[in-house]
């Protein structure tokens, strides 16, 4: 099986589309540009000129192989075959560094204190989480082997963590958790 890995897009509404290869190397041309993508959720203004409005939404894609640019160290590119889920999640500009994090509500998107999980895995106890908003390409290690289309994001703010033997996620437990987030305007595609 081959080894996953999670890559970022920008978009301007919630959806699960990716480029299509086509047959006419045009075509092929622009699906491999619109198939641009970062390693880091940090990296996802680099996606854009100065000229084009901020990103609404970020998709997370789970590809079995990317393409790295050989202009660009800092860009990928989405075969589109190789993608195997898509994760959409709103996400705004913070307008003092830059910098892309999920938008939320109640608990504040970054910090040293804040985890992202899923619905699926936030029920269970302890929760499997990954830390801060750069760990986000983390997300196929928190993904249970039976996808759940319906999970949402799940933002938390904890006291105590422990990290997995690998260091890959973190572990909170329930009496831990001083308060969490739902991102409702969130969801999965398996493609």
């Amino acid at each position: 099986m081959p080894k996953l890995k999670v890559v970022l897009r920008g978009t301007y509404d919630f959806c699960f589309d990716l480029p299509k290869s086509e047959d006419s190397w045009i075509a092929r041309a622009f699906a491999r540009l619109e198939s641009k993508a970062v390693r880091y959720l940090g990296d996802l203004h680099l996606l854009q000129d100065k000229y084009t409005p901020d990103f609404l939404y970020a998709q997370a894609v789970c590809v079995s192989k990317v393409d790295p640019d050989p202009d660009d160290s800092d860009f990928v590119f989405i075969p589109p075959d190789a993608a195997r889920w898509v994760f959409c999640f709103p996400v705004i500009r913070r307008w003092r560094s830059g910098v892309y994090t999920p938008r939320t509500w109640v608990v504040p998107a970054y910090g040293d204190d804040i985890f992202y999980t899923f619905t699926s895995l936030a029920s269970k106890t302890p929760i499997r989480a990954v830390w801060s908003v750069s760990d986000l390409e983390l997300f196929e290690f928190l993904l249970p082997r039976q996808r759940q289309p319906d999970d949402k994001l799940v933002v938390i703010r904890a006291k105590s963590h422990y990290v997995n033997k690998r260091g890959y996620f973190d572990y909170i437990r329930s009496q831990d958790i001083i308060e969490q987030e739902t991102i409702s305007d969130s969801g999965m595609r398996i493609l």
